[in-house]
C-alpha cells in the first residue's frame, strides 16, 4: 500500500525501527496534537476520534536542517504510533486506517496517512421543495422566461449513491412564457448531488 507522507515544518520522515520503546504522549495530548494538525491541513474536516493501534515504538527521524561532520542529516529519536483516524465532513465519514503518527517528544512532527475508507452518516436531509423551486426559477430567469408556474410532483425519498457522492432527484411540471409564447413541460427531472456538505443541482438541461 502506498502512503502519502505529510510533514510539519522542515522535517523529512525516514522511519527506522530500533529495539525498545520510547515514552509517548498521553492519549489526551495525542488527540490534541492530531486535532491541531488536522485543522491546519483540512479545516473542513472534523476529527472525531483517534484509535491507537500500537504504543510508542522507538525510531529515528532524519532532520535535513542539521548535518553531522560528514554532511549527512542528523538523526533524532522519534516515537511512532499507529492509529485509525476517524473524521467527519458534513454527512461523510472518513477513516484513515493504520495511520503513522510521528512524534518528537510530545509534539507531532509528521503524519503518514493510511488507507482511506469512506461511508455515509444516516440522516442526510434531501433537497427541499424551496430549493428545487429556486433552482428552476433561477434557470428560467436566466433564459428570459416569464410567468413561471412550477408544480413539484415528488422528490426522492432517499438519496442514492453515485460514485463518491449522493444524488437525489425531483420530478416536476413547468410552464412559462417566452418570446410571446406559452411553453409547458411535464415530468421534468432535476437532479441534485452532494459530497456530504450541501446539495447542488447538476448543470444538465431541463428542457
Amino acid at each position: 500500500m502506498t502512503r502519502r507522507i505529510l510533514c510539519v515544518g522542515v522535517l523529512a520522515l525516514f522511519f527506522v525501527p530500533v529495539p525498545g520503546r520510547a515514552a509517548g504522549p498521553s492519549v489526551k495530548k495525542l488527540e490534541s496534537e492530531v486535532t491541531s494538525w488536522w485543522k491546519k491541513q483540512w479545516p473542513d474536516q472534523t476529527l472525531v476520534h483517534v484509535a491507537k493501534k500500537t504504543e510508542c515504538e522507538k525510531g529515528e527521524l532524519e532532520d535535513p536542517t542539521r548535518k553531522d561532520k560528514s554532511g549527512k542529516p542528523r538523526k533524532l529519536s522519534t516515537c511512532l504510533i499507529k492509529a485509525d483516524i476517524y473524521l467527519e465532513r458534513g454527512f461523510r465519514l472518513l477513516i484513515y486506517r493504520e495511520t503513522f503518527l510521528h512524534f518528537v517528544g510530545n509534539t507531532l512532527k509528521g503524519v503518514q496517512l493510511g488507507e482511506l475508507q469512506k461511508s455515509w452518516k444516516d440522516g442526510m436531509p434531501l433537497p427541499t421543495s424551496e430549493q428545487v423551486a429556486a433552482e428552476v426559477m433561477a434557470r428560467l430567469t436566466a433564459a428570459g422566461a416569464t410567468q413561471p408556474v412550477i408544480n413539484i410532483r415528488e422528490i426522492s425519498r432517499q438519496p442514492r449513491i453515485a460514485g463518491e457522492n449522493l444524488r437525489a432527484s425531483a420530478l416536476l411540471d413547468v410552464a412559462f412564457q417566452k418570446d410571446g409564447r406559452e411553453a409547458k413541460y411535464e415530468k421534468v427531472l432535476l437532479t441534485f448531488e452532494t459530497d456530504g456538505t450541501e446539495w447542488r443541482a447538476l448543470p444538465t438541461p431541463l428542457f
